[in-house]
């Protein structure tokens, strides 16, 4: 499901107008829990077209609920979460700056760089 347009202005080169689309999705296991997860959607302008040029996770949170309890409520078994943000670089390839995803809290990274024959971001 598209949560919300990003009005952020990326600007990950001078020529193409780049926008951003959240986008959310829920999963409920058979009583037994549930998971959140969300998405980036980087979309340019490239001859009058809009193409997605980048699209990577950004938060994912996970439930996991046990037994029922005296008090008629589940007891919480397991607690996942995980979030990430993004950089855009001042380093460029092919006129496009690179991109950074990194956790927050954490130590993973990806950098994402410009595929000038896809017209995509590509992680290295």
């Amino acid at each position: 499901m598209w949560t919300y347009i990003d009005n952020t202005p990326y600007r990950i080169n001078k020529e193409n107008p780049t926008f951003g689309i959240n986008a959310e999705w829920r999963n409920n296991f058979a009583g037994s829990g549930s998971s959140t997860s969300s998405a980036l959607y980087l979309i340019s302008q490239f001859d009058d077209k809009l193409k997605v040029v980048f699209s990577a996770p950004m938060s994912y949170f996970k439930s996991i609920e046990g037994e029922w309890n005296s008090k008629h409520t589940k007891q919480i078994v397991e607690e996942t979460f995980a979030k990430n943000y993004l950089i855009i670089s001042n380093k460029k390839i092919h006129g496009y700056k690179n991109i950074l995803l990194r956790e927050k809290n954490g130590t993973w990274h990806r950098i994402y760089q410009w595929d000038k024959e896809k017209k995509v971001y590509i992680g290295q």
